[in-house]
Parts: C-alpha cells; structure tokens; sequence
C-alpha cells in the first residue's frame, strides 16, 4: 500500500478509537452497525450496477487481508482463541492481545469500513472526471468570452461572488 493510504486508514482508525471509547456510549456495537449501513447503503447507490457489492467488499476484504491477514494478526488471534497451552513469550503477547483486544476490533471493522467507502470513491471516479470536464471547459469558454470583450470582467464577477457566499452561508444554516 502506498504511504497516502496508510496515512488515511491510520487516521481513520484514530477518529474510530476516539468515537468508540470516548464518544458512543455503544461503541464497537454502533460502528459495526455502521459498516453494515455504509454496505447497505453502497447496495443501493449502485443499484443499477450489481457487480458493485461485490466489488467493495472485495476491497474491503483485500485491506482487511493487507492489514491484519499477512501481518499475522488475525492469526494470531484465531490461536489465542483455541486455549491450547502456550509458552511464555506467546502467554506475554497473548494478555498484550487479549488487554486491546476491542481496540484491535475497531481497526479491523474500521478497515473493512475504510475499504467499502474507497470503493465507492472509486466508483464515483469517472462521474466526478466528468464534472470536473465540464467545469474545465466552461471556465475556458467563459475566458475566451471574456478576452474577446463579451462579458463581464473578472473583478467584478469575484465581488459578486464574494458578496453572495456570505448570503448562501447565512440562508443555509439553520
């Protein structure tokens, strides 16, 4: 995974621990309802596209396996969990394991979170290049307007602009 990523699903797990811990008084209750709402939800923005439940539990399921699965952790716990005698060393890591054990929980639901939300980022992708096309080729065309001495001038275009932001904000909230 690239740096960017990691960065993201670190930061993602931080705003996790603090809502679980601190904010809900549910805690890894709420944010696993709230995977299954964010796939549920998924379902049905894509429903035109069925393939697209797969596709972000796919994702889910390979940031899941990069996390945990290669680096031993969901191993590691699926063993402490047979209760098999273990020596020393493995006794000492298993009460580390057992002592932030919801804390592993809400990385591992807060990665397959991360995992269907980048999916649905994705997927999105096309539509915002789009958007972004037409917004590229408006301002272009509105330039070309504007040098050929068709149409308003910059200056005062950006007051105008400036003065009906303060509106919109003021109309907006409640």
């Amino acid at each position: 995974m690239k740096s960017a990523q990691c960065v993201l699903i670190l930061a993602a797990w931080i705003i996790d621990w603090i809502c679980v811990f601190k904010v809900w008084p549910d805690g890894l209750d709420r944010l696993q309802r709230i995977l299954q709402e964010d796939l549920a939800s998924a379902a049905l923005l894509w429903d035109s596209y069925r393939e697209f439940p797969r596709f972000a539990l796919a994702t889910a399921n390979f940031l899941y396996a990069m996390l945990f699965k290669l680096t031993g952790i969901h191993d590691m716990g699926a063993r402490f969990a047979e209760g098999v005698a273990l020596s020393i060393p493995d006794t000492v890591v298993r009460d580390t394991y057992i002592a932030n054990f919801q804390a592993i929980q809400v990385a591992m639901v807060g990665t397959q979170m991360f995992g269907i939300r980048l999916a649905t980022l994705l997927m999105f992708t096309p539509f915002l290049g789009l958007v972004y096309l037409v917004a590229l080729t408006d301002g272009l065309v509105q330039r070309a307007v504007r040098r050929a001495s068709g149409g308003r001038e910059s200056a005062s275009l950006y007051h105008r602009a400036k003065h009906l932001q303060l509106i919109v904000l003021v109309r907006v909230r409640p």
